[in-house]
């Protein structure tokens, strides 16, 4: 298994060998998976654990930056009203 250094020194390859902007951390990567598994569905419950977030509303903050699309959607039929 390897240590957090070891994988730190493997982001920083990968992102110079992708060619990424030094912007782009590896714990980045952790929120875009949050609000992926939000996006497919999983109960925010379960994320929460997978996050080891200490409550729900820890992972509550990441669900305004999911489904944007189905958001946008939501705002233009309740604006008819």
């Amino acid at each position: 298994m390897k240590n957090t250094r070891d994988t730190g020194k493997l982001w920083v390859k990968l992102r110079k060998d992708l060619d990424l902007p030094m912007e782009y951390q590896l714990y980045s990567l952790r929120d875009s998976g949050i609000v992926q598994l939000l996006n497919n569905g999983v109960a925010m419950q379960e994320v929460s654990k997978q996050a080891d977030h200490s409550s729900l509303e820890i992972t509550s903050k990441y669900a305004i930056h999911a489904n944007k699309k189905a958001s946008a959607q939501i705002l233009d039929k309740c604006s008819d009203f």
